[in-house]
């Protein structure tokens, strides 16, 4: 244990030390992943499946805002919408508006979460992230998770029933076809019980998370875990939704890991030496629960020269 302490502050001082350069880095990498997995999954729009348009877009995110990289991948996935149809453009570019007017008026800061989850969603395994989201963020974090999981369910209702929505093969007009990709959207049923999951697993996650009891990071994960698949299974034995249960059980698997990993490096306390403290003032009664965080630093070595030690002995005498 000692030893994965001492790694940890390593790490830790590594990352103060040169995260400068590692910020970008691994703003390049996600944004990279994610614009590759939309043009793989949408890629109606030919002159933007060079493989280039992604790498520059990645490359102008790795020194922006994290915020920047949701707007990108808004404005590829609309790009591409429009090359099947101008309607179903505007229908998706109406509920990225709603999402942002939403989320920023309030909290700006993590946009980026919508990325991951339609990224983690285009790999079938949103689940990976939703424990992480309750241990790390803030209620609030569930207006990008929900608009991630639409926009996935977006993206994949195009990639069905293309040659109804394309503009070149579709027997509706302009106003059947707004109705039917809105209507689709709204009662797809898969999206639906993955938001409403993932929003209930969330809060429970966040709420249990704050509480002043021992452990209260571990309690939140084991509690996140068992009710995420719970609500998933139970809902796709109920609605028949044809929830592929090899890949949520792979994502709550995946979702234990990275929030056990994020335990370890941002709450890594010792509650065996957890300290109670009473005082009062004029008003009120304080009661106080001090829990020590556990933290070490890396032993130094000391190298010793023999020769130079036996020399100065033998001057000694």
């Amino acid at each position: 244990m000692m030893g994965l302490l001492v790694f940890r502050e390593q790490v830790k001082a590594f990352y103060g030390k040169y995260s400068r350069y590692i910020m970008p880095v691994c703003k390049f990498v996600f944004a990279l992943t994610a614009f590759i997995s939309i043009t793989l999954n949408t890629g109606y729009m030919v002159s933007l499946n060079n493989p280039f348009v992604p790498i520059v877009l990645a490359v102008a995110c790795a020194f922006l805002s994290s915020a920047v990289i949701t707007f990108f991948m808004c404005c590829l996935i609309l790009i591409h919408l429009a090359a099947v149809s101008v309607e179903i453009m505007v229908v998706a570019a109406l509920i990225f508006v709603l999402m942002f007017l939403l989320y920023f008026v309030f909290k700006p800061g993590n946009a980026w979460l919508m990325t991951l989850i339609v990224l983690l969603g285009l790999w079938d395994i949103p689940g990976a992230a939703i424990l992480s989201v309750g241990l790390v963020a803030g209620p609030l974090s569930v207006v990008p998770v929900c608009f991630g999981l639409i926009t996935c369910g977006m993206i994949t209702l195009v990639k069905a029933d293309l040659s109804v929505l394309a503009s070149g093969t579709s027997s509706l007009n302009v106003i059947q076809k707004v109705i039917y990709y809105m209507d689709s959207v709204l009662r797809d049923e898969k999206i639906l019980l993955l938001s409403i999951a993932a929003l209930i697993t969330v809060l429970i996650v966040w709420a249990v998370r704050r509480l002043s009891i021992s452990y209260a990071w571990a309690v939140a994960l084991a509690a996140g875990t068992v009710l995420y698949t719970l609500l998933v299974l139970t809902g796709n034995f109920i609605f028949d939704v044809n929830v592929n249960i090899a890949a949520v059980i792979i994502s709550v698997v995946m979702g234990i890991a990275v929030g056990a990993a994020l335990e370890f490096f941002l709450f890594a306390v010792d509650y065996s030496r957890t300290e109670y403290a009473q005082f009062e003032d004029d008003d009120y009664y304080y009661y106080v629960k001090a829990v020590p965080k556990i933290s070490v630093t890396k032993p130094e070595v000391q190298v010793k020269n023999i020769t130079e030690a036996a020399e100065d002995a033998r001057e000694d005498e």
